[in-house]
């Protein structure tokens, strides 16, 4: 078995999105990715901590300086507990329930 170039390995994907989504579509789906910039390799060192001390200390400041997040994540994840149990999959009376969810808020004052 030979091994292929990477323009082969490139053409032969192109023929096949074009051969399964059309000229058109290949195109878009084509334009979806961009190569982007930068040198993640150089950038990380600049932007992430190693030392975990740091670590906690950034997340703890977050918390101190966003506390409203932690209500909105609670709220969706209650939402999305509420909307993908059994019990209420998708029926019209599902939303009966969603008073329930809302009053997350109230108790974690």
């Amino acid at each position: 078995m030979s091994v292929k170039t990477l323009h082969q390995i490139q053409q032969e994907g192109l023929d096949l999105l074009v051969e399964k989504l059309g000229p058109d579509d290949a195109i878009r789906f084509l334009q979806i990715y961009e190569p982007g910039r930068g040198d993640w390799t150089e950038d990380r060192k600049k932007y992430l901590d190693k030392d975990p001390d740091k670590i906690l200390t950034r997340i703890m400041e977050r918390r101190k300086k966003y506390p409203f997040l932690k209500l909105i994540f609670q709220f969706l994840t209650q939402l999305l507990l509420h909307l993908y149990s059994s019990k209420s999959r998708c029926t019209p009376h599902s939303a009966n329930g969603l008073s329930d969810i809302y009053s997350i808020g109230k108790s974690t004052r």
